[in-house]
């Protein structure tokens, strides 16, 4: 990697102003301006942690309300939005945040119209917390350049029927606003040393608009013909659906304990908002950690074998209304084996670890119910749930207008989390093993432990049953529902992706295992002087610079490692890491690539590729609790339950997309997020979304790299003289790319129409800082 010089064109970048930033689409028309709050005049209606928080400070070419960053407390302001302008519940519409880019920046904005939380990070600023409260946030501190103007953040939502006041519920529980009473807004921020380069959060206006025609909303999908497979987009939320949810007692399933009275509509705003940003897949958890999601289990045994919540027929109107959509759909499971009660499988936990005892880790949510992947019952009581969940939607559904749609179901997503599919060594296995690959001697767990030969040999066998389980699955649905179903595989446990082991970051460096977590950055002298304070140094806490993790390719070596085991707990076989190589000729099956940072996406991915294709997740950290329990433990309570997906600013926050399909080119990309997936720069999303489907799903050849700058790009040859390329500019600032060595014709960008004429060989394409373009060729 050219490091000096690609810093050095950034920073030239920055000087130059050379910056594409967002705007609201265009396509969605004239909205009507709701609302609009002069955030500098207007003083807010509550402040945390006491009135007066806020100061007013000349920023980005003007004035704006700043929160000075401060290592004692988190802070917030907070504005009432909408009270008494006749808001409809159901409605679209679209919150603005004007902030100034005028230096390093982070903040969270909270959107009590449809409670959610996003963060915002701007130049060197790492965005998530620096040391996440339970899990490595994988630190990112970079040169991005910025505009030196106010920009705005754009969030499309449905409204609510109800809202929480500024604290809010952890799932079920009061929601006492109506439309009429308005919903608050919050712009906060943590501790600041939580992300040093920060000068504080920062606002000028907010404005709530209410779009006039939603079907303007839609982006428009310029696929490939129909004989050509189709590329997907996707994402699961993880803590969103509390929002909705219907306890089993009777207080709970009151109209005012949630946020959207009918759950089902909730779904639907989901779909629309999918459908506006350009995603073509709807995903939703069935199993979380296990435990059933709104499907009915009656078929096998009712809570005798999976334990059924009182919204146990919800997955059946889900179903429904994806297929009056025509929405195709992907389930996601988190299988620990069926939890209910005496025909449950998952509850037995026939997975042993090496030590012969059944519990593998410290986090007890984990270690109540397993199963063994190469146990004949797992693949029968796996086939089972999809049975409940996929088969049954076969022959069609009936939806809300009484017609009988047939939906479509993709395939399956399975997640491993800790414990639920671990390396296993009960007596059958070892048996098994000792049959199968190990010329019929069976060994003691004592001597599995002492002899690594011997250990790596069952790791072998054990990995070939996993992939013999996965491809099992795949198989029973290509049989029994889609001739053409896969499944994902992902094996990454970590809410942000796992992190770059200690040992990998610390290599060569003394007191390697002290790199617990690393800061991926390129000002190495900062941050290392930065670090060696004694809040991080007692978090063992380091820096390790961009060029270092990107030349010796970490992060892919990190997605194929063990995890480290500590304290007595076998955390390494409690979620085994992926063996690619050996999936290379699956057709129906993938592990999926975590992807999130820059130095994420890596050439090595392609590793990662099968028969059925490459499948790349964006992890996002969940920052739980960074603003509702102090660093101490204690119940601080500012904003209630806190979690937040954060997202680098205007053109990067596509970063790890469009580096994913530069370095490996995924044909399935999916998202991992906290709360209801929001995007807050709608026009970088859509532009990048709709270049992404344009293209086929086949494999691709990189037939450019860096040769005049940061472009990569990818040619797909579809046969039969269709030709398609994917135009992808790496660089922080717009560029224009020159391609080379191509056929004689003209370029058609795929999404615009806009035509680009080959001369000798060669086209000159504009592109916008860290975009993907793609384009087909005509002869």
């Amino acid at each position: 990697m050219k490091s000096h010089l690609f810093w050095g064109l950034l920073l030239l970048g920055v000087l130059l102003g050379n910056v594409a930033w967002a705007e609201i689409p265009k396509e969605w028309g004239t909205l009507t301006l709701v609302q609009e709050i002069d955030c500098v005049k207007q003083l807010p209606d509550a402040e945390f942690p006491e009135p007066g928080v806020s100061e007013l400070q000349s920023c980005g070419g003007g004035t704006c309300r700043v929160l000075r960053p401060s290592d004692e407390t988190p802070k917030y302001m907070a504005w009432e939005v909408g009270k008494g302008c006749d808001l409809e519940p159901g409605g679209a519409y679209v919150l603005t945040v004007e902030y100034p880019e005028d230096v390093s920046r982070s903040m969270f904005l909270h959107n009590g119209g449809n409670e959610t939380i996003n963060g915002l990070a701007t130049g060197t600023t790492t965005g998530d917390v620096l040391m996440g409260r339970y899990v490595n946030h994988n630190p990112e501190s970079l040169h991005f350049p910025l505009s030196g103007k106010m920009e705005t953040w754009n969030g499309l939502f449905w409204l609510h029927d109800r809202f929480s006041e500024i604290s809010r519920p952890r799932g079920n529980g009061e929601r006492p606003r109506l439309p009429k009473d308005g919903f608050w807004v919050l712009i906060s921020q943590s501790y600041g040393y939580l992300d040093p380069t920060s000068a504080g959060a920062a606002v000028g206006k907010i404005r709530l608009y209410r779009v006039n025609d939603e079907a303007k909303l839609e982006a428009k999908i310029p696929y490939p013909p129909d004989d050509l497979p189709r590329r997907y987009l996707f994402q699961r939320p993880e803590m969103a659906d509390g929002v909705v949810l219907l306890g089993n007692a009777p207080k709970e399933r009151e109209p005012q304990m949630r946020g959207v009275e009918n759950p089902v509509d909730w779904y639907a705003y989901k779909i629309r908002w999918q459908r506006a940003m350009g995603m073509n897949v709807f995903c939703k958890d069935l199993l979380e950690f296990g435990h059933n999601q709104g499907w009915n289990a009656e078929k096998y045994g009712g809570n005798d074998w999976v334990y059924e919540p009182f919204y146990k027929n919800q997955w059946d109107e889900i179903v429904a209304l994806c297929a009056s959509q025509k929405m195709p759909i992907l389930p996601y499971y988190e299988y620990y084996g069926s939890i209910g009660g005496k025909k449950a499988l998952g509850p037995q936990k026939r997975a042993v670890r090496m030590s012969g005892e059944k519990k593998y880790t410290h986090i007890w949510w984990c270690e109540r119910a397993n199963v063994d992947l190469s146990d004949p019952d797992t693949l029968a009581d796996f086939e089972k749930i999809l049975d409940c969940t996929i088969l049954k939607y076969k022959d069609g559904v009936k939806t809300a207008d009484g017609r009988v749609v047939r939906p479509e179901f993709l395939g399956a997503w399975i997640r491993n989390r800790p414990t639920s599919n671990p390396v296993s060594f009960n007596d059958r296995n070892l048996k098994d093993f000792a049959t199968q690959a190990n010329g019929g001697k069976i060994p003691t767990r004592k001597e599995l432990k002492a002899d690594r030969e011997l250990r790596e040999k069952y790791y072998r066998w054990w990995f070939g049953k996993r992939r013999d389980y996965v491809e099992a699955v795949a198989a029973f649905l290509r049989k029994t529902v889609n001739p053409n179903a896969f499944v994902l595989y992902t094996t990454d446990t970590y809410e942000p992706g796992l992190p770059i082991p200690a040992l990998l970051a610390g290599e060569g460096k003394k007191d390697a295992w002290k790199y617990k977590t690393a800061v991926v950055n390129d000002a190495p002298e900062f941050w290392e002087k930065q670090l060696a304070q004694e809040r991080y140094e007692k978090r063992f806490t380091k820096q390790i610079p961009l060029s270092e993790v990107m030349e010796k390719h970490l992060y892919p070596k990190a997605l194929q490692s063990w995890q480290l085991d500590w304290g007595g707990h076998e955390v390494g076989h409690s979620a085994p890491p992926p063996d690619p190589d050996a999936w290379r000729d699956s057709p129906d099956a993938m592990f999926t690539y975590t992807i999130h940072r820059f130095y994420s996406a890596d050439e090595q991915m392609d590793a990662f590729r099968t028969g059925a294709g490459l499948a790349c997740i964006r992890h996002f950290p969940l920052n739980e609790h960074e603003l509702n329990i102090d660093r101490d433990g204690k119940p601080l309570e500012p904003t209630g339950y806190f979690i937040a997906d954060v997202e680098r600013a205007g053109a990067f926050c596509v970063l790890p997309e469009v580096c994913a399909v530069a370095k490996g080119d995924p044909t399935r990309l999916g998202y991992l997020t906290g709360n209801t997936f929001q995007r807050g720069f709608p026009d970088v999303v859509r532009a990048f979304n709709q270049a992404y489907l344009a293209l086929p799903a086949l494999s691709s050849e990189l037939i450019q790299k860096e040769k005049y700058g940061h472009e990569w790009i990818r040619r797909i040859d579809a046969g039969r003289g269709r030709v398609w390329y994917a135009v992808c500019n790496l660089a922080f600032t717009s560029a224009t790319v020159r391609i080379d060595d191509l056929p004689q014709g003209t370029l058609v960008h795929c999404v615009t129409g806009q035509r680009y004429r080959v001369s000798n060989g060669s086209v000159n394409i504009p592109c916008a800082p860290m975009s993907l373009q793609s384009f087909q060729l005509k002869k």
